[in-house]
């Protein structure tokens, strides 16, 4: 609740700029990282990969049209036969005349005739519709693969989220710290500076060596240095933070409820009890790379399901409706026509191929046990590192908490012998960069302390928040 009303008292403050907590810093990376982005599409490109999986359970259906016109027309050559009609005469027995029949028709000659088959103009409207009908379960596996390979590109993105995520605090923590070392050696930097100046006049004098002055010289180019270095520093990380957040022309301060209570000297860190052994077997359970090594396990499984069954015959049913013009070589008119096939198809491996596929699959599949096993060990000795790394912080904290106070003692001495002459400047100066020093290494264990705690939860596969 006091972290809430310190954001909300620096959002009034700094109206004009965008205020930033490292909570808003991962909503604000979730939201607008470009990797984030390219994951989720790559998610959605699996979604749809899906899909066209299941669309091998219906049937293929094509439509077709076309339209031929042919220079000539095939023709068969035939004689057709002359008719004409004439009256006979008729004789009884006897030979006598006795009458004249009606015309009669009679062959008189040929004439040459072409039959055409077919016509100029062709036409030809086609419905094909292909539907397996028994495959051995390669469709249905084919589809099992294709669910799968979603399943293993959402554990990607949950992967990537929580990395972007653990990415922005780690930045958002060091910049604090960047900038509080920058503060420390610039401090210093001036300091150490104006003490140069003392000893040049101390020396024009005659009152020190040209040793020391050299010496003091040294350590301020060397100060210099160090202070260029971590102001480039600190401007690439931000860039990089920058990036991540997508705010590269938006200008932001950050805030930490944490860094602001440090700064006010009031922080106690409290140690969250945590049992390695638990954590463990949540790693075990919820680590993404262990989840997807298991999803490709299966997958694999699947694939040589799919192998041995390319052994086995595949019922296949074609249907083809056909509505045409001609509809034959001597019907010129629209007219439809259908056929229905159902078709036995065994491959044959001559070669070999099927069997050495399924060999190489099967050999893939004790590869991936070796993987999950080695990543598995991997994984816990990752936890374990975090761990104690985390049990450690804590009494980092508590130590260098106590070397601020050692710090604040002593300086506070050095200024009363400063005040009674018992100190020199030098040695005050010195006591003064000392504690400046026991508080950088103390905000630095703080920091590691709270990154840490972001590593544990990532570490054993929880969502870092």
């Amino acid at each position: 609740m006091k972290g809430i009303l310190i954001f909300l008292l620096f959002s009034i403050i700094y109206s004009e700029t965008l205020v930033i907590n490292y909570q808003k810093a991962c909503s604000l990376a979730v939201e607008n990282c470009l990797l984030l982005k390219a994951s989720n599409e790559k998610l959605r490109q699996k979604y749809f990969d899906k899909l066209s999986s299941l669309a091998n359970f219906f049937p293929q259906a094509n439509l077709s049209f076309g339209y031929a016109r042919l220079s000539e027309v095939p023709y068969f050559v035939s004689g057709k036969p002359i008719f004409e009609k004439y009256p006979f005469r008729v004789y009884d027995i006897f030979g006598n005349f006795i009458g004249i029949t009606e015309s009669i028709p009679i062959i008189t000659g040929y004439q040459i005739e072409s039959i055409p088959f077919g016509s100029k103009e062709n036409y030809l409207l086609r419905i094909t519709l292909n539907q397996p009908i028994f495959t051995f379960f390669k469709i249905l596996r084919g589809y099992k693969i294709a669910q799968l390979n979603e399943f293993i590109e959402k554990e990607s993105y949950l992967l990537t989220l929580n990395t972007i995520k653990k990415q922005v605090i780690n930045m958002f923590y060091n910049l604090f710290l960047l900038k509080k070392q920058r503060e420390l050696l610039k401090a210093s930097y001036e300091q150490l500076k104006r003490h140069l100046n003392a000893c040049s006049t101390l020396y024009r004098h005659g009152l020190l060596k040209k040793l020391d002055l050299l010496k003091t010289q040294s350590v301020l180019e060397g100060l210099e240095v160090n202070l260029v270095q971590i102001v480039q520093q600190e401007s690439l990380l931000f860039d990089i933070f920058k990036l991540f957040l997508g705010l590269e022309e938006v200008e932001f301060l950050l805030v930490d409820s944490i860094i602001q209570e440090w700064e006010k000297e009031r922080l106690i860190l409290e140690k969250e009890e945590k049992n390695l052994d638990s954590l463990l077997l949540i790693a075990e359970k919820e680590r993404k790379e262990l989840k997807i090594l298991t999803l490709t396990k299966e997958i694999i499984k699947n694939s040589i399901k799919i192998q041995r069954s390319s052994f086995l015959p595949n019922i296949v049913s074609s249907y083809n409706y056909d509505y045409k013009k001609p509809y034959s070589y001597f019907e010129d008119k629209w007219k439809g026509s259908w056929n229905f096939a159902l078709v036995v198809n065994l491959p044959l491996s001559l070669g070999g191929g099927d069997y050495t596929k399924l060999k190489s699959l099967q050999h893939k599949l004790k590869e991936i046990d070796f993987y999950y096993n080695w990543n598995k060990e991997l994984i816990k000795n990752e936890v374990r590192q975090v761990y104690f790394k985390y049990l450690t912080s804590y009494e980092n904290f508590r130590v260098s908490n106590n070397q601020v106070k050692i710090a604040k003692e002593a300086l506070k001495e050095a200024e009363e012998g400063f005040k009674m002459g018992k100190v020199s400047n030098l040695e005050y100066l010195d006591t003064e960069l000392k504690l400046r020093e026991a508080k950088l290494t103390n905000l630095r264990i703080l920091i590691d302390n709270i990154i840490t705690k972001k590593e544990l939860d990532y570490a054993v596969g929880k969502e870092v928040n």
